[in-house]
């Protein structure tokens, strides 16, 4: 579940599996199964805050190998994952 904090230009959250392009502002909130649909933001302009929320559970699967996404360039960048 995130909860957009924020009021920027741009910074739509895109689930790439449905191909779903969301312009979410203040206040929007969704609920979507985080492990199971790769998302993203697009560029932005201001500042972006959001609240996530998640489940124990799901924090192991994150914890283990980055919900698979471990190996990729632009995560280790984030999280000097290694």
């Amino acid at each position: 579940m995130v909860l957009v904090l924020s009021d920027c230009i741009g910074g739509e959250l895109c689930l790439r599996e449905p191909g779903v392009v969301l312009d979410l502002q203040m206040g929007h909130l969704v609920i979507f199964p985080s492990t199971k649909i790769s998302h993203f933001n697009l560029h932005f302009v201001g500042k972006r805050a959001s609240i996530v929320f998640h489940t124990d559970k799901e924090i192991e699967h994150w914890a283990a190998d980055k919900n698979g996404w471990e190996h990729n360039i632009h995560l280790k960048m984030m999280y000097n994952c290694t």
